[in-house]
């Protein structure tokens, strides 16, 4: 195909993700048209959807080949990890998504401790266990509190605890229980450990890692739950200072190309990085094979450039000529959570009827247009981002969105100030 002719695009997914990278491909010159399966309320102001099912693989590939599809994105890690990627390339379509081998990396826990161990990645001291009653025994003779992770990465699948009771609860969930199928099969027990979060997003072309900038993550347990549901993030960090950074390089980056070259050498996608930088220095938490909400809402909004084409770089092995920047301003995103009470959708205001700053953006996660309504169908409502010179403006411009949209029933977290997000002493607010 050539350039002038335009290129077809298919999304599966429909999240804040797919709604942000809809929103990102559509301002390349280079897009035809795009195509959302299922998509949401919010996509289809941008994208056609479709009525398939995202794991409706057959559908989709009859789609693709009916629609001349140029390159499919895939977002959600189950599909990811489930080998959408095998279907795709076994009819000899492009797809930007790591076959199902090479995914592990980020799709099982136990097999990204495992590579950490072997390569000399710092991460937290951790065990694995197979069955419940070895886990049980572990955790009756250490230090609370601990971090419980299942092998897969279900939502809900990790849990911190600071009792036995807590153990047995998320412990019998997953092994007994077995709520989350054979992603509870196998756990790791992990040290908990204190400091500052940050993701760091890498581009993959087989051995090649291109850094993303990175991300600092804000997490805040509600009425103490185990499971955080109040997100936040903003980028650039500031505790990522030159010798953190080094550190980063040298320990985690540089092991992980050598890890990447040996056990996923086709892997051709993103990778995130989750760290902690502690007082030891920086720590891997997890790695994933996607992009998460509030990563995708921020890191799409600071980009400069033709998204598309650094992709199809990456798609075809070209990525030695590469060329992007990314705006130096300082960019802020939240999540809106639903109550995990709330029974039922929550009907969210059409933004045509807002009056949203020009330096905001919405992305609706799980959602439908039902009698005239916008009606959320998941627990992740809205991504809010604001753009600024520092965080008590992008504070007050999600703010005044906030309280157009009026929604009940919803957990979201302030930003940090400034002195917060500078000192890198992000307190929870």
């Amino acid at each position: 195909m050539t350039q002038s002719e335009g290129l077809k695009i298919l999304i599966v997914g429909s999240s804040i993700l797919e709604h942000a990278l809809a929103k990102k491909l559509q301002k390349s010159p280079r897009v035809k048209k795009i195509f959302v399966a299922p998509g949401n309320a919010g996509i289809s102001e941008v994208a056609e959807c479709l009525d398939i099912q995202e794991s409706a693989y057959p559908q989709l590939i009859k789609f693709a080949k009916q629609e001349k599809i140029d390159l499919t994105f895939v977002g959600p890690y189950r599909l990811i990890a489930d080998g959408i990627a095998d279907h795709f390339h076994n009819e000899g379509m492009k797809v930007f998504c790591p076959r199902a081998k090479d995914a592990e990396i980020g799709s099982s826990r136990v097999v990204a401790k495992e590579l950490m161990r072997h390569y000399s990645i710092p991460t937290p001291a951790f065990h694995i266990f197979d069955y419940l009653d070895g886990a049980l025994t572990y955790c009756e003779h250490a230090r609370f509190p601990l971090i419980i992770k299942i092998d897969g990465t279900a939502l809900g699948g990790t849990a911190v605890c600071n009792s036995m009771e807590d153990v047995h609860e998320h412990l019998d969930k997953a092994m007994k229980e077995k709520i989350f199928g054979e992603s509870g099969e196998r756990v790791i027990i992990e040290n908990f450990v204190t400091g500052q979060a940050v993701s760091s997003t890498l581009l993959i072309d087989r051995n090649t890692l291109i850094p993303f900038p990175s991300c600092q993550i804000i997490r805040e347990l509600i009425d103490n739950k185990r499971v955080p549901v109040r997100l936040g993030a903003f980028t650039p960090t500031s505790c990522l200072n030159q010798r953190v950074l080094h550190q980063i390089e040298r320990q985690i980056l540089v092991p992980l190309v050598h890890a990447i070259s040996s056990q996923a050498k086709d892997y051709k996608h993103f990778l995130t990085v989750d760290i902690v930088v502690t007082d030891k220095g920086p720590m891997v938490l997890d790695f994933k094979i996607q992009w998460n909400d509030l990563m995708a809402q921020i890191l799409l909004s600071r980009f400069e450039g033709d998204f598309l084409e650094m992709i199809l770089a990456v798609v075809e092995g070209k990525t030695e000529n590469l060329d992007f920047a990314w705006s130096k301003e300082l960019i802020s995103g939240i999540v809106l959570i639903k109550d995990p009470g709330k029974i039922g959708g929550i009907e969210i205001p059409d933004p045509k009827t807002l009056d949203i700053p020009d330096n905001v953006e919405l992305f609706f996660g799980k959602s439908k247009r039902l009698a005239g309504k916008i009606m959320s169908t998941g627990d992740r409502i809205l991504g809010i981002t604001a753009t600024g010179k520092d965080m008590e403006e992008n504070q007050k411009s999600i703010e005044m969105v906030l309280a157009q949209l009026n929604l009940e029933d919803v957990f979201y977290k302030n930003l940090p100030t400034s002195e917060e997000a500078r000192t890198g002493k992000v307190k929870a607010r």
